[in-house]
């Protein structure tokens, strides 16, 4: 079985309710977890994945979306009016 720990910012939307875990999984922010520890490891440090290459991920992501984009044939553009300063 897998053991795991948090350590938890306390910000004020977070009030326990039917149990830690419960209650960060389902009304807490991304922001309350700290840490995260996974069979005395570390997964989570400060907010940041400790097992993978968050650059990487994000890198992969973005091209990813701008790939299907151009698929799909979208041409990708502001809906605000861009104005010259």
């Amino acid at each position: 079985m897998m053991k795991f720990a948090t350590l938890l910012r306390k910000p004020p939307e977070w009030m326990q309710h039917d149990g830690p875990h419960r209650d960060i999984v389902l009304t807490s922010r991304s922001k309350t977890v700290r840490t995260v520890i996974v069979d005395g490891r570390v997964a989570l440090r400060d907010g940041h994945a400790q097992f993978v290459d968050e650059s990487r991920v994000w890198r992969l992501s973005r091209d990813t979306g701008r790939s299907i984009v151009q698929r799909l044939g979208f041409a990708p553009g502001s809906t605000w009016p861009c104005t010259a300063a």
